[in-house]
């Protein structure tokens, strides 16, 4: 699991994840934009997302507002994805 992110990131590098196991992430406080190949999504409060694994996706954007506080859970793919 991992935990928050600070006030109005802007991301050094545009750099992108690919991380091997499946991710579902939903976000406590704040908000976020993350960037995949084919879309954009903004993330308020109480919105969550799955991201499966080895998809490239990167954190555009975060609020300057609050610190950014998300859920993410990890686990290893399985057929059928996260069950």
């Amino acid at each position: 699991m991992s935990g928050s992110s600070p006030k109005a990131t802007d991301p050094p590098d545009a750099f992108w994840y690919e991380q091997e196991p499946e991710k579902w992430l939903v976000v406590l406080y704040g908000a976020a934009m993350l960037e995949f190949e084919d879309r954009t999504v903004r993330l308020a409060p109480g919105d969550s997302i799955h991201i499966p694994a080895r998809m490239p996706h990167r954190v555009l954007w975060t609020t300057s507002e609050e610190p950014t506080v998300w859920l993410a859970v990890f686990c290893e793919p399985r057929d059928g994805g996260i069950q």
